[in-house]
């Protein structure tokens, strides 16, 4: 039985179970309802339809099927305009054009459909997954849109996903759910597919090895000029960046300029894709320019200095880790109301293994938890508690007296898939909790405590080890705006058993 036969039969026995009648059509009329893989038929009275199920009465008895599930054969089936089988994603215009068809592609063999690609006169794309006869299941409508006109869609039930570079603001949330970001997060609203970044190319002449965020700023606001003013050379600057509307001009706005009072100056250079950026910058050595990770000019980048003066490299290691001060997550939202059958597929192979793996084929960073041995730690408390061992990219912030955020969950989760397909055969994996005062151990204790809470089979495992320690954390020490905002920070570190 295929995957999506065995889905409809627990559609179906789950509906016979108890049924909520939708508005009645006019006179029950007999119709075929045929599973979209064509390996199930059930023929009936057709009770009723509301644009997201069929309710049929057949000699089973009463029966409610998921519209994207079937397509309904015979006179008495509602019209195909009737159906609300279709939805529609907003935002981030990098995601609908790389990431979200390559989903949608690959999405479509899993439940055993064809896809087709329809673009309008008026330049939307939209994609349409068929039956192997032809027959149209779902449509799914892409539209490009800045971060607030895609919130707003979503509130006003225009969408059924948002995809953006910035996390939902108060206001928006409380559009959306009445109840602002914890709401949105309560009811599981929010994840995070994967991350982007900003990246800063330089010139052949540019005389720097790194630069900060603050000189950022200063340039792309017309305030420095002349390399000279950054000790190097007198070379005028020739700033470049992406057209209006894209992510990489909405995050160089959120991220470096508006938190420093300054504006992107007129005298700055868009183009509309990330390799004319570089290819501006090839050409004129004095140049800078800042594109996105995914445009995989990361090649070339600057790193760039955290607020502690650290210079970071952009990959994906630093990226994972959120080390880059750059990175930019790529969020997306469902709406309170329910996401249509196929939405939510969508989202749920995006979020597995080979999805995640997609993502990272078109230029993103994925969530799978990754080892960089590469770190190396001050002498002190810390380097002796993790002796041996190299980082994972999972990191998560633990506030007193309150869960583990949605977004920290997820990472939790792909933790114990972590350790579920045997990548810590042999391993012991410690949780080490940092803080510039009290509350280390107990962090690294309830982080411990819910993955085994949430994944009891992980606790378990007879060849893992698992640890939870504290200790102060020696970059906070040195600088004190490295730490959250709020709470301790939990990382986790693995090495070979016999080395601990």
């Amino acid at each position: 039985m295929t995957h999506m036969t065995s889905r409809l039969y627990r559609s179906i026995l789950c509906a016979a179970a108890s049924l909520a009648l939708c508005a009645g059509l006019a006179g029950a009329q007999e119709v075929r309802l045929s599973s979209t893989d064509g390996f199930s038929d059930f023929t009936g009275e057709l009770v009723s339809f509301d644009g997201s199920k069929y309710v049929l009465r057949t000699s089973m008895g009463t029966l409610t099927f998921p519209a994207d599930a079937v397509v309904c054969k015979g006179d008495g089936c509602p019209e195909v305009n009737e159906i609300s089988s279709r939805f529609r994603i907003v935002g981030a215009p990098g995601m609908l054009r790389f990431g979200i068809p390559d989903l949608l592609d690959s999405y479509s063999l899993t439940v055993d459909t064809d896809i087709a690609r329809i673009e309008s006169d008026s330049g939307e794309v939209a994609f349409e997954l068929l039956t192997f006869d032809g027959e149209k299941i779902v449509d799914v409508a892409l539209q490009e849109a800045e971060p607030d006109s895609a919130f707003a869609a979503l509130a006003a039930g225009e969408a059924a996903l948002a995809i953006t570079p910035r996390r939902i603001a108060e206001e928006e949330a409380r559009a959306l759910t009445g109840g602002g970001r914890a709401a949105v997060e309560n009811l599981g609203l929010e994840t995070i597919a994967g991350a982007d970044a900003l990246v800063v190319l330089a010139g052949a002449e540019v005389p720097i090895g790194a630069i900060s965020l603050d000189d950022i700023a200063r340039i792309y606001s017309g305030r420095i000029t002349n390399w000279s003013e950054l000790g190097g050379p007198d070379l005028g600057i020739s700033a470049f960046t992406r057209e209006g509307g894209s992510e990489v001009l909405t995050m160089l706005d959120r991220l470096v300029m508006r938190p420093r009072g300054m504006r992107i100056g007129a005298q700055v250079i868009t183009v509309d894709n990330n390799e004319g950026v570089r290819d501006a910058v090839e050409q004129f050595g004095s140049a800078i320019g800042i594109a996105s990770f995914t445009g995989r000019e990361a090649a070339m980048a600057l790193p760039v200095r955290d607020v502690c003066g650290t210079a970071v490299a952009p990959d994906t290691l630093s990226l994972k880790s959120g080390d880059y001060p750059l990175t930019v997550p790529v969020y997306v939202y469902t709406s309170p109301d329910g996401v249509p059958l196929h939405a939510r597929g969508l989202l749920d192979f995006a979020a597995s293994d080979l999805g995640q793996q997609l993502l990272s084929d078109v230029g993103y960073v994925n969530n799978l938890p990754s080892v960089d041995d590469g770190i190396t730690l001050p002498d002190g408390p810390y380097a002796d508690l993790v002796a041996g061992a190299a980082r994972l990219t999972s990191r998560f912030v633990v506030e007193p007296g309150q869960p583990l955020s949605a977004v920290d969950r997820a990472r939790l989760g792909r933790l114990a898939d972590f350790v579920r397909t045997g990548q810590a055969e042999g391993q012991e994996i410690i949780l080490a909790g940092l803080a510039d005062g009290t509350g280390a151990p107990e962090a690294a204790r309830s982080v411990l405590s819910e993955l085994f809470r949430a994944n009891p089979d992980v606790e378990e495992q007879l060849t893992v080890a698992f640890r939870a320690v504290g200790a102060p954390d020696p970059v906070l020490a040195a600088c004190p705006a490295a730490g959250p905002a709020r709470g301790n920070k939990v990382e986790v570190w693995i090495r070979p058993l016999d080395a601990g």
